[in-house]
């Protein structure tokens, strides 16, 4: 389901193929669903290996290993499946120091 996956988390799980060790790794996610979560999409997501966090509708915030994206992409509920990146990135570090 590589049409689901944004380029960056297509990328990640492309090296997983070459890294066994990274297959493992958990990443934060940002789903979109193509129906407001409930105890079914949920139990579905959920038995694929994603860890929903919060959900505003039709769109989540979550966690899943690499190994697991293709499985969660495969989901009739999933829409689109995009790498979630900080908002504010820690001091010193390379996504900046937050707000001025």
């Amino acid at each position: 389901m590589p049409s689901k996956l944004d380029p960056r988390l297509l990328e990640a799980v492309e090296r997983t193929v070459a890294n066994i060790a990274e297959r493992e790794r958990l990443v934060d996610v940002l789903v979109a669903l193509n129906r407001p979560l409930d105890s079914v999409v949920r139990g579905d997501l959920t038995g694929r290996g994603l860890s929903v966090r919060t959900d505003a509708g039709t769109i989540l915030t979550a966690s899943v290993a690499l190994g697991r994206v293709n499985a969660v992409a495969e989901s009739p509920h999933v829409l689109k499946l995009e790498l979630s990146s900080p908002l504010f990135g820690e001091p010193g570090g390379s996504g900046g120091e937050g707000p001025a």
